[in-house]
């Protein structure tokens, strides 16, 4: 899936990161039943880390609080995630020898020096820019589906979204923007789910 590549280079570059990797037995997870584990927080011979050096880009999402209290004001409640989220984002070529690691297909294989090309979960600045992303996306692609840009624009807390709409025809509407919004930017929609909400206080607001 163009996740890593293999380094063919002899010469070393002026500066690149190793980062250790181990790998964590999941049996009862039917997804990935076995996770790798960067540690980009490894220190070097020279004290430093990659995460010691990486800004963290700061919190461009919204709080957990706020995302559940608008999400529970809906009529109709939409939650959803984007699958691998991370390894969906192509990190630009010339940051790519800063996430270099070392490979073995087998025991007996001799060992691959390669870097990684996607966002690698477990760096500092993994969380902002998967949120980053988004929001390019959305102003790339978002006028062309409203609904989704909006609900993209607020209701996103990492990779899940909680969002929703007033009735059912226009929950399957937003469902299928943000589908194809999620497509613009090569990103999969995963297992999703409606859940009908009886707001007693929404209802006796509107008896009022």
């Amino acid at each position: 899936m163009g996740h890593m590549e293999q380094v063919f280079e002899v010469s070393e570059p002026t500066v690149a990161y190793y980062m250790p990797h181990h790998g964590v037995l999941r049996p009862d997870s039917k997804s990935a039943p076995l996770r790798t584990v960067f540690d980009a927080s490894c220190a070097t011979s020279t004290g430093e880390s990659l995460n010691s050096v990486l800004s963290n880009g700061g919190v461009i999402q919204d709080e957990l609080f706020a995302i559940l209290l608008r999400f529970r004001k809906n009529g109709i409640g939409l939650i959803s995630d984007i699958k691998k989220m991370f390894r969906m984002i192509f990190i630009n070529e010339s940051q790519r020898d800063l996430l270099r690691i070392v490979w073995k297909e087998s025991i007996d294989d001799s060992i691959k020096t390669c870097k990684m090309n996607r966002v690698v979960y477990g760096t500092t600045c993994a969380p902002y820019l998967a949120q980053r992303v988004l929001k390019q996306l959305v102003m790339d692609d978002g006028h062309n589906y409203p609904l989704a840009a909006s609900a993209v624009s607020s209701d996103m807390y990492m990779d899940d979204l909680l969002t929703g709409a007033a009735d059912i025809y226009s929950a399957k509407q937003l469902k299928e923007q943000l589908i194809a919004l999620f497509r613009r930017g090569g990103m999969q929609w995963g297992t999703s789910a409606f859940f009908l909400f009886l707001n007693r206080f929404k209802m006796l607001r509107n008896e009022q």
